[in-house]
């Protein structure tokens, strides 16, 4: 039996393609629903679930990160950095940090993976 060394790799499909070209050129942390909206345009037919399916094995795969929060949003820098979440508009913000760091500092196990999240009030909420 000859078996495809390959098969386990997830086939780049158009919608996953039409995704992760939004996700690099947004300027912001889309929701799956806002991820949804930006590629109907491209894409009209394309569901929410499908969206869902592929959002999920694209943080399964490690080619974005999921940022957790009231709302679940998504990262397509997989830098090592930090995110502050504003409480009251729910904005995230990326926050430049060193994890590697932090992961020193832990001596109960082996990290595999470092995200960080502040919560607070971003300055434009607070001036308001």
């Amino acid at each position: 039996m000859v078996t495809n060394k390959n098969s386990n790799r997830k086939r780049i499909t158009p919608q996953r393609q039409v995704i992760l070209n939004y996700l690099k050129k947004a300027d912001c942390h889309p929701t799956a629903k806002e991820v949804h909206t930006a590629v109907e345009e491209d894409l009209p037919r394309i569901s929410l679930g499908t969206v869902y399916r592929n959002l999920k094995e694209l943080v399964e795969e490690g080619k974005i990160q999921k940022i957790a929060g009231e709302e679940v949003r998504y990262d397509w820098n997989n830098s090592s950095h930090g995110h502050f979440i504003c409480k009251e508009c729910e904005e995230v913000y990326d926050i430049s940090l060193n994890c590697e760091d932090l992961i020193e500092k832990v001596q109960v196990g082996e990290v595999e993976t470092c995200q960080v999240y502040f919560y607070g009030i971003c300055e434009d909420c607070k001036d308001n």
